[in-house]
């Protein structure tokens, strides 16, 4: 009934549908549904860890954050779930999404904190360390945090001797439905370092977000020269990672990741899959650029991005 006022036939539409053939949609004329939805709404309670590298013995006008999102998909099978049927039920180890990016964040935190209280290392910036929640469910912690940071309104402050600024605005794709962007949250974050997924090295360390500033490009030259990893570097600063949020407000990037794999988001993504050695090269040049970032006279400029064509933020994929 539904297709009789569009001319076309169920068993022929189902015959080509069963050979694999790609197949437009159309409009089904004169035909008008109704239905009843029931949405039970359920609340939860997640928590991000966060600490402070702190720059001298107040807080500093501008940091910097790396952040790591340390959520999973748990037990049993999610929305997002790629387990097969016979392992549905199974517990979702995250070793490398994101236990990877949790341990190299420490990682970092670990040798700034102990190069600064050597005396060797005198950073002019705090460094924000952060073990985002809710990544999973749309990058809802980092999200949290950015909606309640103090400078969210242009509250950032110059550094010492400076006079004050206006932040440049946000790339236009994150004005709101009423066309205003929101306020940037640069310089007062004067850039955000993020690992998802960093345990797989295989033949490249894929280095994101390298568009959200001119000097990521000599940045990661120069830190790389000890490390020796061969890298790929993409300009696309719309990511589906904790790192996107703080785009859409003003502030430059830059996301580490080893690349997807048939393990992804299954009970098969367990630690002795992991390439340790690979992982301690990531979080050193990581490291090595963020201790960079925190010395550095001026904080990284931010360039805007126009958001791609096609294509949607994992933060709005929720209901």
């Amino acid at each position: 009934q539904w297709l009789a006022g569009s001319g076309k036939n169920l068993k022929e539409l189902q015959d080509k549908l069963d050979a694999g053939e790609a197949m437009m949609g159309f409009e089904l004329k004169d035909v008008q549904l109704s239905a009843a939805i029931d949405i039970q709404q359920v609340k939860r309670s997640g928590r991000n860890v966060l600490g402070y590298l702190r720059a001298g013995e107040q807080p500093s006008p501008q940091m910097l954050v790396v952040g790591a999102h340390v959520d999973h998909l748990g037990k049993g099978s999610g929305s997002s779930s790629l387990a097969k049927d016979d392992e549905r039920e199974g517990i979702h180890f995250g070793a490398d999404d994101n236990a990877s990016g949790v341990a190299g964040m420490l990682e970092i935190a670990e040798y700034l904190a102990g190069q600064k209280a050597g005396g060797q290392w005198r950073p002019q910036r705090d460094i924000l360390f952060a073990a985002w929640s809710g990544e999973e469910l749309g990058l809802i912690g980092s999200s949290h945090f950015i909606k309640s940071f103090p400078a969210a309104n242009d509250g950032a402050a110059a550094p010492a001797g400076q006079a004050a600024k206006p932040a440049e605005a946000p790339s236009p794709a994150a004005a709101g439905p009423h066309g205003a962007a929101p306020p940037s949250l640069y310089p007062a974050i004067a850039a955000c370092l993020n690992l998802d997924m960093v345990g797989r090295l295989d033949k490249k360390l894929i280095l994101q977000g390298v568009g959200s500033s001119g000097v990521w490009r000599g940045e990661i030259e120069r830190r790389n020269v000890p490390v020796g990893l061969p890298v790929a570097l993409q300009d696309d600063s719309y990511l589906p990672t904790d790192a996107n949020a703080f785009y859409l407000r003003g502030v430059p990037i830059l996301s580490a990741f080893t690349g997807s794999h048939s393990e992804y988001h299954t009970p098969r993504d367990t630690p002795e899959k992991l390439n340790y050695d690979g992982a301690a090269k990531v979080s050193r040049l990581m490291a090595l650029i963020a201790r960079s970032l925190a010395t550095r006279d001026a904080p990284p400029d931010y360039i805007a991005q126009a958001p791609p064509k096609s294509g949607t933020a994992r933060a709005g994929l929720r209901a």
